[in-house]
């Protein structure tokens, strides 16, 4: 069964270098199919979407992917509900717009898929699952903070703040130093050698 969903708002992160510090991430709308996929191990991880006065919606994470490839995909709208074994056509919009945003703040979403799951470099290492869940719960509350989304121990149950806490520190120190260029500080050293006196410029980066 196909449904067609024009206010189901999903992106895959396209164009980006392997090399860290990069100067702009990009984010852009998937084309073709997407289907639930199979529950993110490491947990699971239960969560409840509460819009207050008693609406609330509750689910245990799953992957969301593009059919064609199996490449995962982020959704941006934490109150829809992708139902087991339907699969969508996914329309292309201007995000910031129509879900009424700034471009800052889609700016930060983007950072945040880039720097979840599957993120590399010398020291970190977002290669395991959980990092999907992290990544995921991070852009659900950016995207809509009137909308209280949270992890919980069990489904429906109580709410844990402490899951998956150190995965999205983690992800939103990289976020928030990622326009930071490193600045280079020259100091004069003076190095002697018996009578002989050298001067060697030394460069630190801070």
């Amino acid at each position: 069964m196909k449904n067609k969903l024009l206010k189901l708002f999903l992106f895959l992160i396209i164009g980006i270098s392997s090399f860290t510090r990069i100067t702009n991430v990009s984010a852009a709308a998937t084309s073709g199919d997407i289907i639930t996929g199979k529950t993110v191990s490491g947990g699971p991880f239960y969560v409840v979407h509460n819009k207050g006065n008693g609406h609330r919606m509750w689910l245990t994470e799953k992957f969301i992917v593009r059919s064609s490839d199996g490449a995962f995909v982020y959704c941006v709208q934490p109150y829809v509900t992708i139902k087991q074994d339907n699969t969508y056509n996914v329309t292309t919009e201007d995000y910031a717009s129509v879900l009424n945003i700034s471009q800052d703040t889609w700016s930060t979403i983007s950072k945040i898929a880039y720097y979840g799951y599957q993120y590399k470099d010398s020291t970190h290492d977002h290669s395991a699952e959980k990092w999907y869940a992290a990544a995921q719960m991070l852009i659900w509350n950016k995207v809509n903070p009137s909308i209280d989304s949270y992890f919980t121990n069990t489904l429906d149950g109580t709410r844990n703040d402490n899951i998956l806490k150190a995965e999205q520190n983690e992800i939103m120190d990289l976020v928030n130093n990622h326009n930071k260029k490193p600045h280079f500080k020259f100091n004069k050293v003076s190095l002697n050698f018996n009578t002989t006196s050298l001067t060697k410029t030394v460069s630190s980066i801070i």
